[in-house]
Parts: C-alpha cells; structure tokens; sequence
C-alpha cells in the first residue's frame, strides 16, 4: 500500500501546473499590450511628422507669397519713378491738361498687370492726373497717409493703408513716392494703384480653406491689405514682439481661443509683411484622420491576436481545471486511503489487544484458582506451625501471594474482565480529596490541578479511577527523575463522529508530566501489557494496559501525546454520567413545554 501511494503522489507531482495559464495570460495582455504600445508610438511620431510637414509647407509657401509680394512692389517703384521721369520739370497746368503726358502715363500702367493706375497729386492735395480718367476729376486726397506721409518728409517709396478709392471705388491700397522743386522742397505725390481683389484671388489660389490655410499682406500695425479669406484678423498682433523679419510661430487669438501655426516675413524697403498660417485644428483633424486608419489596423490587428490567445488560454484553462480536479480527487482518494489506513491500524491494534486480553484473562483466571489453593494451605500450615521461623518463611509466602493477586487484578482490568462497581461523582470533589494521596507518590513532585468549574459527573469505579491515577503520577515521576510539576486536569469534551471512533458527551481527565518523553516508534505500543520503557526491574508493563482497560470498561477510551525532550500527556476518556443525561433530557423537555425551571443547584 505504501509503495502504490508513493507512486501516486509522484504521479500528482508531475501533472502539468497553472505556468501554461499564466504563461498564456502573459501572452493575452501582450496581444493587446504590444498593438497599443506600437499605436502609440505611430501616432506620436505620426503626430510629429503632420506638424513637420505642415511647417515646411506653410514655410515653403510663405517664401512664394514673399517673392511675388517683393516682386509687385519693386515693379510698382519701378514705375513710379518712370511716371516721376515722364513729369518732371512740367508745370502743374500741362500736367493737368496735356493728352500726351495722360496717354504716356497710361500705356506705362497698362504695361503691368498689377497696376491698377498711375496717380499725380499737387502740393495742395488735389488730383492732378489719373490713368483712370482724362482730364482728372478734381478730388481732394489731402486726408490720405500717404499724402500726409510724404508731405512730412517721407524717403523712398510709401505703402499707404488699404482703402476704397475715392475715383475708382474699390478697394485698393497705394504705393507713392515724394515730387520736389528742384530746391528739394514738397510739390506733390507721384503713386500707383493696386486692386486687391488681384491679390485676393492669387491668394485664393495658394490657400486651401479645407486645410484651414490663410494668407494675409499685412502692414507692421496689424492693417490688413490683401487677404485670403476676405475675413481673416491680422496676424501680426498675434506675434510677440520679435526683431527677427522671419520665423515660424505658434500663437493663440485668445478672443476665439483658436491656435494657429503662422509664417511671416519683412517685404523689403516696407513696413509690411507676407503671412501664411494654418489653423492648428486642421492639422489636428489630418493627424486624426491618419490616426483613424492606424487605430482600425491597430484594432484589427489586436483583436485577431487576442482572439487567438484567448481561445488557447480557454482551452487551457479548461484543461489546467480538469487537471486541478483530478487532483483534488487523487488528493481525496489519498486522504481517504491515509484514513482508512488508519483506521485499519487502529482496529489491528484493537484486535491485537483484544486478543492479549483473552490470552491474559484465561492465564490470570488459572492463576488466580491456583493462587487461591496456594493462600488456603498456606494459611492452613501457618496455623499448625510451631517455630518461629516456618510462621515467619509462612508469611513471606502469604505476601508474595498478595502481591500475586494484585498483578492478577491489574490483568484483569486490562482485559476488561475485572469487575467493577460503578458509581455516580463528581471529579471536583474526589480529586482535590485524592490530592494529597496523589503526592506522596513523589516527594520531588509537585501536583497541579487543572479542573473545569462546571465538569459533568462520571458513572465510573471510583477505586480503579484511584489505582489509575496513582499509576499515571507514578509514571509521571519516574519520567522527571529530578522532579518537577504533574498537572492532574478535567474538561468537558462533546466529540464528534469524525473526531474519534466513538461520538458523544464525554469528561476528559490527563495527567501531564514535562518529563523526557517517549519516542515516536514505541508510542504505538505503550498500551500493550508486558511493555514497558523503563529499565529492567523498574517496571512491570501493566501500569498503561490498566489505565487502558479501565477506560474502555468503564465505556470510554484512552489517548496519549508524546514528545521527546518536551513530556507526556495521558488522557482518560470518561462518558458523562447517565444520571447528568436524564436531567438534561428533563430540562429540554420543561423548556419545549414553556413550563417555569428551576435550576438545579447541584445534579451529582
């Protein structure tokens, strides 16, 4: 038996444990895990990627926008100084009245696409000449920036604000330069008009709304000149002050909360600049869509393998179950053939001692018959005797005979053939009486008495009860050869069926000693008459055989805990008294009934 459960639990050993679950699991959070950690890295650097590539392209637009914007504004000056050459040294009138001059002027004007119009004011501000009509209508442009620009002194060509022309009634914006006397005094502007709906529609073509693109030619103040849309805010405000005439910016316009990427640089020769922006939520939406594409994949992609991963975990879950229940039944079947073993070592034992006690009780009956013919003519010729010394060799026959007898009680008890007188009492009474008896067994003993307050009585003999404990206190000593404490101690004790192989309300009375012990292969058979684990001559092996015997024919049973080095506990187990019984079977029924109970003050 021992070499098939030994093969069993190696069998139990080597079945597959939970690391595949675990192992799975493992590989379950990577399926979703490693996607979403790729997914982040791709939209990240994704994110990364649509801003660089959104700040090249406002970039590389910018500086497009800024070479034609410093293209139309030179060509402009170009022509100003060529109107400027044309007039030069002519009087007002002839300026005002020559057909020539008006015709020279205008073919000039028409010869460049962005010009819109050549225009000649006096030193008074009124209009002089305009390729628009001939003669000119006379209009006052004295409230002009540029007029009061160049009138103050102004150097060079002057971009003025945008406006709607007062001949043309569109809006325009202007660049003029100052006219001199030839003692370099004011005597008048010479400028050009530019439409903005041209620069508007070139604009139009660069900026995609859908993108949120804009495109603004702005002045140094935040006028807006040209843009595209029509409606966009200057974007110069926006921009911290900087002295660099270039960069790229992000910015916020705080009363639409909107972020925009921005690029701006300086016109040449002009306090204005070319912007083209973005609105950052456009960027934003394009790495969306990106993102939308990469998250389906990513998705997909994680669902597949998690769906994979899953069903294997499921399976081997299901598997790694089907195991753990196999071997919760091997471990049950273990435990129930440990159980069964011992109980048949128990019920080998119980043979075994029931089998001595039969072979003692036909030996001590015999022995017995013949220790009392023995005593009978023993006691006859100690009456005939004569001399001294026949009664005195007599009576040491007659002791020898005595102590005979009391060995042939000692085996009866252990085959439970003694007879018994059972009485009802209780043990917190006739132990601390037996105290005193107790002690004297040793005089380097010390007894200590551990009793319940509310201990049931005992049906027992209350003389064999006595020998018991006196032969226990004995055993106790001599297990203390220096001496020490023996605890004498009672409990009440309701055992149940899978505690013991008896069930019921028992008194459970140990004698406890913290002597040397006794080792774990001979504890089996401390039970056994003849056994002892004294020295020879120190013991004769009855002494725990009775101790036996008197518990199992008073209706109870005996149990003893060893350890080496540490003491010995015996315990007697003694069924609580049949007296105690029916008064506790009266007082359930008095309390079904609903009957007033008086206590009982004492039931012994």
């Amino acid at each position: 038996m021992k070499a098939r459960l030994t093969a069993a639990q190696l069998s139990i050993s080597r079945m597959p444990d939970l690391k595949l679950v675990r192992l799975l699991r493992g590989v379950f959070a990577a399926s979703i895990l490693i996607p979403l950690a790729l997914f982040a890295i791709v939209a990240w650097e994704g994110h990364r990627e649509i801003y660089r590539d959104a700040e090249r392209a406002i970039l590389r637009q910018t500086a497009i926008l800024y070479e034609h914007a410093s293209k139309v504004l030179q060509a402009q000056e170009l022509v100003i100084e060529q109107a400027n050459d044309r007039i030069r040294g002519l009087p007002w009138a002839e300026i005002r009245s020559s057909a020539q001059v008006w015709s020279d002027l205008k073919r000039l004007a028409e010869q460049v696409q962005h010009v819109d119009s050549i225009f000649i004011v006096d030193a008074q501000g009124r209009s002089a000449l305009t390729t628009r009509a001939h003669p000119s209508p006379e209009v006052d442009f004295s409230d002009r920036d540029y007029f009061l620009a160049q009138k103050a002194g102004a150097e060079g060509a002057f971009l003025s604000g945008r406006y709607v022309g007062k001949i043309s009634g569109r809006p325009i914006f202007n660049v003029s330069m100052r006219r001199e006397t030839p003692g370099n005094t004011f005597d008048g502007v010479v400028g050009v008009s530019a439409f903005i709906d041209y620069f508007e529609r070139l604009y139009g073509s660069v900026a995609e709304p859908r993108d949120g693109a804009f495109v603004s030619l702005e002045k140094e103040n935040g006028q807006v000149l040209a843009s595209f849309p029509s409606a966009a805010k200057a974007a110069m405000p926006l921009i911290q002050r900087t002295s660099e005439d270039e960069g790229l910016a992000y910015v916020t316009d705080r009363i639409s909360n909107t972020s925009f990427v921005l690029a701006r640089r300086k016109l040449p020769g002009f306090p204005a600049y070319v912007v083209f922006g973005m609105d950052e939520s456009f960027i934003e939406a394009s790495w969306h869509r990106t993102l939308w594409r990469w998250g389906l994949l990513t998705f997909l992609s994680a669902l597949g393998m998690s769906l994979a991963t899953g069903l294997a975990f499921n399976r081997a879950k299901k598997e790694v179950a089907t195991v753990e229940e196999w071997k919760r039944s091997q471990a049950a079947l273990l435990t129930e053939v440990e159980r069964r073993q011992e109980v048949e070592a128990a019920l080998l034992q119980s043979q075994k001692l029931e089998a001595l006690g039969q072979l003692t009780t036909g030996i001590a009956h015999d022995f017995r018959n013949l220790l009392q013919i023995l005593k009978g003519h023993l006691g006859i010729a100690k009456a005939r005797a004569r001399e001294d010394r026949a009664r005195r060799a007599i009576s040491t026959c007659e002791s020898a005979v005595e102590r005979s007898e009391k060995l042939v009680q000692h085996l009866l008890a252990f085959a439970r053939r003694q007879p018994l007188t059972f009485e009802l009492f209780d043990l917190n009474e006739r132990i601390p009486a037996m105290r005193e008896t107790l002690q004297q067994v040793g005089s380097n003993l010390r007894v200590r008495l551990e009793l319940a307050k509310d201990l049931w009585s005992v049906e027992v003999d209350s003389t064999q009860l006595e020998l018991v404990l006196i032969n226990l206190v004995a055993n106790a000593r001599d297990a203390m050869p220096d001496g020490g404490v023996v605890e004498v101690g009672a409990c009440n004790r309701t055992l149940q069926p899978n505690e013991r192989e008896v069930a019921g309300d028992f008194v459970e009375l140990w004698v406890r000693d913290y002597g040397l012990g006794i080792l774990p292969e001979t504890l089996g058979r401390v039970w056994e008459p003849f056994f002892t684990t004294k020295g020879a001559g120190k013991g004769t092996g009855l002494g725990l055989a009775s101790v036996y015997g008197f518990a199992k024919q008073s209706g109870g049973f005996a149990d003893i805990k060893s350890e080496v080095g540490a003491g010995t506990t015996v315990s007697i187990f003694m069924r609580k008294g049949a007296g105690m019984q029916v008064l506790d079977d009266v007082d359930a029924d008095l309390k079904k009934s609903g009957d007033a109970v008086l206590p009982f003050a004492n039931r012994n």
